[in-house]
């Protein structure tokens, strides 16, 4: 809501001094094109979430639980460690490992190094779409 604000400064900068001599229609109109703005980015989030989620879907076939419920994480959590899939799967470290690497086969995740000594993976196509809405949400109109 609040990158939607400052999409164009001018305007959200001229609605605040209206609003403090006392006319509120230009915040108001402000804050509702804001929020249809965020709506919108929200649900272009969800549209580029969701084709992620069935594109993984068509890469690994048909899967064992274990991988299907690390699938149902990703939009969650685009970066994961194989104990974070282990906890969240129910599985064996061992079994988590696998599961990891069989998305990481796929083209799902990637090595994103190590922090503390553990193994990070990333789910690129959830962190392009955060980054999308990212990019959305910050446009700016100058003034």
């Amino acid at each position: 809501m609040s990158s939607g604000l400052l999409t164009n400064t001018r305007l959200y900068f001229d609605a605040l001094g209206a609003f403090r001599e006392g006319d509120i229609l230009p915040i108001v109109e402000r804050f509702a094109q804001s929020a249809m703005l965020a709506v919108d980015n929200g649900r272009a989030l969800a549209a580029d979430i969701t084709a992620a989620q069935r594109d993984f879907r068509v890469k690994v076939g048909a899967a064992q639980e274990s991988v299907s419920k690390l699938l149902d994480l990703l939009p969650r959590e685009p970066a994961i460690t194989a104990e974070m899939a282990a906890e969240y799967t129910g599985v064996s470290q061992a079994t988590a490992y696998r599961a990891v690497q069989r998305l990481q086969d796929a083209g799902i995740l990637s090595p994103a190094g190590k922090v503390r000594g553990v193994s990070v993976w990333i789910a690129g196509d959830i962190i392009a779409a955060l980054d999308d809405l990212a990019a959305r949400a910050g446009r700016r109109i100058r003034h």
